[in-house]
């Protein structure tokens, strides 16, 4: 199953894509040596180090950041994934 898929197959479970924003708030956060009082802009959230892992490799932090960023981009990747996946 290629990145892309992968990125959207987990969104599925969580069925919006405010989970790659919260991802990238925590990120810029850390980056930028800011305090994550008040929690990210969507709750409730839940991240583990193997969330934080998807922004090790180049593939999967590209897809997160276009998906934080764009929720266009997130929902026709999502139905693509969703179609696949009605067809297994």
């Amino acid at each position: 199953m290629d990145s892309n898929y992968s990125c959207v197959f987990l969104a599925l479970l969580l069925r919006t894509r405010s989970y790659f924003v919260n991802l990238m708030w925590f990120v810029t956060r850390s980056q930028n040596g800011q305090s994550f009082a008040g929690g990210p802009p969507h709750k409730p959230n839940f991240q583990l180090p193997s969330d934080l892992a998807l922004l090790d490799d180049p593939a999967t932090a590209a897809i997160v950041r276009r998906f934080s960023l764009s929720e266009r981009a997130f929902f026709r990747a999502f139905v693509t994934a969703y179609k696949k996946m009605a067809n297994l």
